[in-house]
Formats: structure tokens, C-alpha cells, sequence
């Protein structure tokens, strides 16, 4: 479709955060959304890891631990500070935004500023490609190795804590196609995922259950693996992912034919980000004026869209 200068308001509005009017015009002139989303993938994608030695926290005394505590929180609020920093002068804004969507999907917390600096960097070389990639990159970081307690995850006493969230909040949403019979069996897939003392993902085989297990209905020997391809072959993922997305990009209020569409092109691409969001941007009700100027900013993109 051709889009009026309104239009690309609205597209870097959502798609980015903001646009001048030079950048409106040279798109105009000179790009398409294909064209644009194309050259959106930086060649630079991370981060810069700062040098920190992260002490074992038992052998430090409680002065100790004070002061490591309030070293943790100044290096957090630097990498903050440096993410607003990318986010404003980056020339990939798309991607930037579409981090920024994973790091609330992904919801991550630990003690560990370089393990959460690691996961934003997967988040950022996966933002736009494809689904399956990304949701195994960040499920074999050491941040939600840690965070969700698969250090604990082993034959002989599962932990569901990973399992319930790669349902509930990563892929098919609370109670759809899942139950509560199929949680301990999925946990028991990811037993033995752990990382070395260098946040380095690997299987442990001792702590492996390698039984049968009975998920979404079907029996096998699942490795966790095996176990987000079964997700993935359920529709409704495909659904609550496309679901999510509208609510960011499009409108908070859910028109539902519009989400089965781009669920259709989620799950047809086999789960690639780009295309699919290649689809929404080029659709004509993308550009309906009930869908423009109703998202209320988050502070982030207040901040940085004024910075821009």
C-alpha cells in the first residue's frame, strides 16, 4: 500500500521510537516497508559485557556483601542507562523496539548485571528472526537457567518452576492445551539443563531423566528440545504470541480477527519475527485511525522518543 506522510508517523511511531521529519521523508522517497525492515537488523548486535569478577557470595563477609550489593546496583543502572543510550542512536530502531518487546515477554531477574546483559544480547540477535531460535537461546541462558531454578531440575526431584512459565507466559498462555498433568512431565524433559561457572549452557546426563514422558497427549523420550517443538505445533501459540503483539504494536483493545490473521502468518512462516511483523506493518488496518494515538507510552519510549 502507498502511505501518506501520516502514515510513516505512525509506522516509526510504533515500529521505533519516533521519527523527524527528514527520516519521514527519505522513507518516502526512497524506501518501502520491506526495504526498511530489511536493513533493520544491525551488524553490531550486542552490548558491551563490562569486566566484572562476581565473588562467591558465601565466603564474603556481611560488610562484604553490602558493598557488592551496592556495586551490583550502580553497574545495573549504568547498563540501564547504556540500553536508553543504544535505544536513542541506534539506526535499527525496529530492532531496538522489538528487544525491548522480548524483555517483558521474557521476564528475567537475577543477582548477576554481565548473565543479564548476556540474555538482553541473545534477545537483540534474535529479535527478528525466528521464534523457535530465540525462545531456546533464552531458555539455555544463564539468567532463566538460574532465575527459573533448572540448576535445581534433576531426575530425582523436578522442578516445575521453568516448565509453568515456558507454558503460562513464553508460549501458550495460562491453561490453554496444557494441564496440570502435564507440567511435571515437561519439567522432567528439561532435567539436567545447566550452566558451567562461565554461564556456559550444557546437558548434565547424570541429572537427565531419560524416561518416557506423556505431554499434550503424545508418549516419547522428550529432550526439552523436543519439548518446544510440541509447543510450537500448537496453534494457540502461535495465537497468544500474535495476541501479544498487537497489543503492543496495533491497539491494547483486541480486535480478533485481526490477531487470527497475523497468528495465520506467525504459524505459516514457521515463526519468523520479521515476516510477521513485515505483514502487520504492510496491513491497511495497521493504519486505521482507531489504532492510531490510542497506546499510551511506556516510560522508556517517552524517554527515548524525546531523546530522538
Amino acid at each position: 500500500m502507498d502511505l501518506t506522510r501520516d502514515n510513516v508517523f505512525h509506522l516509526f511511531s510504533r515500529a521505533g521510537f519516533g521519527a523527524n521529519n527528514k527520516e519521514v521523508s527519505k522513507f518516502l522517497t526512497d524506501q518501502s516497508i520491506d526495504s526498511w525492515i530489511k536493513a533493520q537488523k544491525a551488524k553490531d548486535i550486542s552490548t558491551e559485557i563490562p569486566e566484572f569478577t562476581f565473588s562467591n557470595v558465601r565466603n564474603l563477609s556481611k560488610e562484604e556483601r553490602k558493598a557488592l550489593r551496592k556495586e551490583m546496583l550502580l553497574l545495573g543502572n549504568r547498563l540501564n542507562v547504556r540500553w536508553v543510550k543504544r535505544m536513542v542512536e541506534t539506526k535499527s530502531p525496529l530492532q531496538e523496539k522489538m528487544t525491548l518487546f522480548w524483555h517483558g515477554h521474557f521476564a528475567c531477574s537475577v543477582f548477576n548485571m554481565k548473565e543479564l546483559l548476556t540474555l538482553n544480547n541473545v534477545m537483540r540477535a534474535h529479535a527478528l528472526g525466528n521464534f523457535r531460535t530465540l525462545l531456546i537461546n533464552v531458555s539455555q541462558s544463564a539468567a532463566m537457567i538460574k532465575y527459573l531454578h533448572l540448576q535445581q531440575n534433576k531426575k530425582q526431584s523436578p522442578n516445575e518452576d521453568f516448565a509453568r512459565e515456558l507454558c503460562e507466559l513464553f508460549t501458550l498462555g495460562r491453561d490453554n492445551v496444557y494441564n496440570e498433568k502435564d507440567i511435571p512431565e515437561i519439567a522432567r524433559a528439561f532435567t539436567g539443563w545447566m550452566v558451567d561457572g562461565k554461564g556456559n549452557f550444557f546437558v548434565n546426563k547424570r541429572r537427565h531423566d531419560s524416561g518416557q514422558k506423556t505431554i499434550f497427549g503424545k508418549t516419547g523420550n522428550f529432550t526439552g528440545e523436543e519439548v518446544i517443538d510440541l509447543i510450537l505445533e500448537q496453534k494457540e501459540t502461535a495465537r497468544f504470541l500474535a495476541t501479544k503483539l498487537y497489543r503492543y504494536f496495533v491497539n491494547p483493545e483486541v480486535d480478533q480477527n485481526n490477531v487470527e490473521e497475523l497468528a495465520d502468518v506467525l504459524y505459516g512462516t514457521n515463526y519468523h519475527i520479521g515476516r510477521t511483523m513485515t505483514y502487520l506493518f504492510k496491513t491497511s488496518w495497521f493504519y486505521e485511525p482507531k489504532n492510531v494515538g490510542v497506546k499510551i507510552k511506556s516510560p522508556v519510549e517517552l524517554l527515548v522518543g524525546l531523546c530522538r
